[in-house]
């Protein structure tokens, strides 16, 4: 659970039922204006259904069950001969897995983590980073069509190739169980292509978390700390649950071995459980093997697809240039 959610979250599943059960008691006060009999027949159901939990007669519980069942009819028919759904009296859910209370059984249901998000979204720095930062103002311009360095490709070349992937990873997400780590200097795109892809995930109801490395870091060690018992808590987290985690700027959390350990057992887990990750970092992948454990390392280049990302000039740069705001 992120830090301060627990109250909101309950508040939301509060605020739910109660709005469906208002909506169900405006509908059972317009059938008594319009058609009382339905709720009378409402009424019989019950009362014969009462009749059959009692009764140890197998003869006179099939006819109860008869009974209710052509009572039923009768109340089905009525609604739709006033043009209304059969189910219009029925109790009104959001969810109807479970049924509005977050949980099926003692499982945190699906729509638990999707109204969780939402609120988290609200409060993070994300739900405005995104409506700048999405496909819609993508800009290949920012990306020369001349050869650097070393490299194999221009800018321009990398850069289509790299969205045409992430285009196709967006469109197969629900199949696929790829990660994806994106590395390349300061000002090359992969924080605003991140954006990009948590933009697009969203909208199609998927659950993204997006955390600094260091806030991420900072958190784990909350979760890991042997001051506190909630290691186990940390399986049922919104971080380990999410359908997209993002994990911006890679490195520029403070060194700290106690963390890096922490780091590999979420980072194992994430994988084994088929939780996808999107890793950014600024490391080239010889300084990401140099700063990080053998197995940490191992983990992210055996079990990430690795884009590289590269310009001739820092976008951010560019961009203030282009806007006329150096000075």
């Amino acid at each position: 659970m992120i830090k301060g959610y627990g109250e909101k979250i309950e508040n939301l599943y509060k605020n739910i039922r109660q709005t469906n059960l208002n909506e169900l008691i405006k509908r059972r006060d317009y059938i008594k204006k319009i058609h009382p009999e339905i709720l009378d027949i409402e009424k019989n159901i019950a009362t014969i259904y009462l009749n059959m939990i009692k009764c140890k007669n197998k003869s006179s519980i099939n006819e109860l069950k008869l009974k209710i069942s052509s009572l039923r009819s009768k109340k089905n028919n009525m609604l739709i001969s006033i043009n209304l759904p059969e189910n219009y009296l029925d109790n009104i859910y959001d969810c109807k897995n479970c049924k509005d209370t977050g949980y099926i059984l003692n499982k945190k249901c699906s729509c638990f983590f999707k109204n969780l998000s939402s609120l988290y979204l609200n409060d993070s720095e994300l739900k405005i980073l995104i409506q700048e930062n999405n496909f819609e103002n993508f800009d290949f311009n920012f990306y020369s069509k001349n050869h650097i360095g070393n490299h194999s490709t221009t800018p321009d070349e990398n850069i289509k190739n790299i969205y045409k992937n992430i285009l196709n990873y967006i469109k197969t997400f629900e199949s696929t169980n790829t990660n994806l780590l994106f590395t390349g200097e300061c000002g090359s795109g992969k924080t605003f292509l991140s954006h990009c892809i948590a933009k697009e995930l969203l909208e199609k109801g998927y659950l993204v978390i997006y955390k600094t490395s260091e806030d991420l870091f900072n958190e784990l060690n909350n979760y890991y700390s042997f001051k506190n018992d909630n290691s186990n808590k940390i399986d049922d987290s919104i971080l380990m649950q999410c359908d997209l985690l993002i994990i911006d700027d890679l490195g520029t959390e403070t060194p700290n071995n106690f963390y890096y350990s922490y780091f590999f057992n979420f980072l194992n887990k994430k994988i084994i459980l088929n939780k996808k990750l999107l890793i950014s970092t600024n490391f080239t992948l010889k300084s990401l093997q140099q700063n990080y454990s053998d197995r940490i390392s191992s983990r992210i280049f055996g079990d990430f697809l690795i884009f590289n990302f590269f310009v001739d000039q820092d976008i951010r740069i560019q961009k203030k240039i282009k806007n006329k705001r150096v000075f």
